[in-house]
C-alpha cells in the first residue's frame, strides 16, 4: 500500500534533508520545509550555523535552532504561530500578552510558556471567542517562574 499527499495540514512541517553550502537551498521551498545545516550558510544576509535547523515560512528562512526548536522570548505583546513551541515571557518592562493563535488552525499544538519576571503582568490571551480551559479571557501568570503547556483542542486551549 502506498500513500500520496494531496495536501499539507497547516502548520505542518516536513524535514526536507540536508544543506550543506549555499548551493544546496532549494529555490522554491515550501511553506514548512525543514532542512538541517550541515555546514555553515548565509542567506539573504542571515547566517546560519552548522548543526540547527532552517525552516521555511512561506515568506523567509527562520532559524529554528539545534534538536527541531527555538526558545521565543517576549518581553513585549506578540502573537504565537504554529511554529513557536518554548516561550519565555518576562514583565521586567512592561507588561506581557502573549496571544495564542486561533485554535482551529492548529489543533493538537502544544505552547510551553513561562514567566520569567511578573514585574509587571505576563498574560496569555486566547484569540477571539477561543476559551482557555472553558473560561473567556486571559490567563495571568502569579509567580515568576511558573510555567504551563496549553494544547489546542476542538473544546479550546486546555492547561496541562
Amino acid at each position: 500500500m502506498s500513500y500520496v499527499q494531496t495536501q499539507r495540514i497547516p502548520g505542518s512541517v516536513v524535514f526536507k534533508g540536508n544543506i550543506a553550502a549555499i548551493g544546496d537551498v532549494p529555490s522554491s521551498p515550501a511553506e514548512g520545509d525543514v532542512y538541517h545545516l550541515t555546514g555553515d550558510v548565509t542567506i539573504s544576509g542571515t547566517p546560519f550555523a552548522t548543526g540547527n535547523e532552517i525552516l521555511w515560512t512561506g515568506s523567509a528562512w527562520e532559524l529554528i535552532g539545534k534538536d527541531g526548536f527555538t526558545i521565543k522570548a517576549l518581553t513585549a505583546d506578540g502573537t504565537l504561530t504554529a511554529y513557536d513551541q518554548v516561550v519565555t515571557a518576562s514583565g521586567a518592562s512592561a507588561a506581557v500578552a502573549v496571544t495564542l493563535p486561533a485554535v482551529s488552525g492548529v489543533l493538537g499544538h502544544q505552547y510551553q510558556i513561562k514567566a520569567t519576571d511578573i514585574t509587571n503582568a505576563v498574560t496569555i490571551a486566547p484569540n477571539g471567542s477561543d476559551t482557555i480551559d472553558g473560561a473567556t479571557g486571559s490567563y495571568t501568570f502569579a509567580t515568576a517562574g511558573d510555567s504551563l503547556t496549553i494544547t489546542a483542542t476542538a473544546a479550546g486551549w486546555i492547561i496541562q
